[in-house]
């Protein structure tokens, strides 16, 4: 048994959706959520910055006593994760891992589309947790560097015509693909699922790393007796680095309802 909180971070308000889903599977349980939505988009910098955020985030989360971190966030999983594990003496969760394995259960026919950041696109970290699940996979990646900003912005409405240029730049060739599940490896990209849903097809099983993340996370917290014993319901805390009341507007659209007293502001870190 373990009443300290549950740390979740992302680059701004996309891992809510992995929030979402572990306070589903988890109602019981504090959460603390950061999003780093000052320093966003993480997915065009380079590995090096890349480490030394994920490092910042995860010890401002150490510092509210959490008792594991979600990394909810594909970018902070496919260049740090590692670096994390080893410096924190605290379990810390990424979403590619859980992701790829439920996408290579869930596909039929062997092809499996990957929409990600520029730069978990560049670090090939899916193809390969794809391929060591079944080498014989087919599996297609591509960058979609617009997605998070414009869902961090509030462009998350399928008729949205900014949000539905890119995807149309982004998924017009791999909608033509012949795959049967599709991956959405970053964590914003749920949030314009029914935008995604209507360009690849309703046929097209649709991936959500984040939820497959806190999956991996609850397990992994029931099997080694580490959840809470409090009776009441768990609380949600959530921090961002950007502007309070644009995160509040974008989260409580997502979560259903308004989170502004939830919401504390913090300076971004520097690197």
């Amino acid at each position: 048994m373990d009443n300290r909180p549950i740390g979740i971070f992302d680059s701004g308000v996309g891992g809510l959706t992995a929030l979402k889903a572990l306070r589903d599977l988890l109602p019981g349980e504090d959460t603390i959520y950061f999003g780093d939505s000052g320093r966003m988009p993480y997915g065009g910098r380079p590995r090096e910055e890349l480490l030394k955020i994920a490092e910042q985030d995860a010890e401002f989360l150490g510092r509210q006593n959490v008792k594991a971190i979600l990394a909810a966030c594909g970018t902070t999983d496919s260049n740090a994760l590692p670096h994390l594990q080893a410096i924190f003496d605290i379990p810390v969760f990424g979403v590619i891992a859980p992701a790829a394995a439920a996408a290579a259960a869930a596909t039929r026919s062997g092809s499996i589309g990957v929409i990600s950041t520029e730069a978990t696109a560049r670090s090939g970290a899916y193809s390969r947790a794809l391929l060591a699940i079944d080498p014989s996979l087919r599996v297609i990646t591509r960058g979609c560097p617009l997605i998070a900003p414009l869902s961090e912005a509030g462009h998350t409405d399928k008729d949205d015509p900014e949000l539905r240029s890119a995807l149309a730049e982004y998924l017009a060739d791999i909608a033509d693909e012949k795959m049967d599940t599709l991956l959405l490896g970053c964590t914003h990209y749920p949030l314009v699922s029914d935008a995604i849903s209507d360009f690849v097809g309703g046929a097209v099983t649709l991936i959500d790393c984040g939820a497959e993340g806190a999956s991996a996370l609850a397990r992994y917290l029931f099997t080694n007796d580490m959840l809470s014993g409090d009776s009441r319901g768990g609380r949600a805390t959530y921090y961002t680095s950007g502007n309070e009341k644009a995160f509040a507007s974008v989260a409580g659209i997502f979560l259903g309802g308004s989170i502004a007293d939830s919401v504390r502001g913090i300076a971004p870190f520097k690197l």
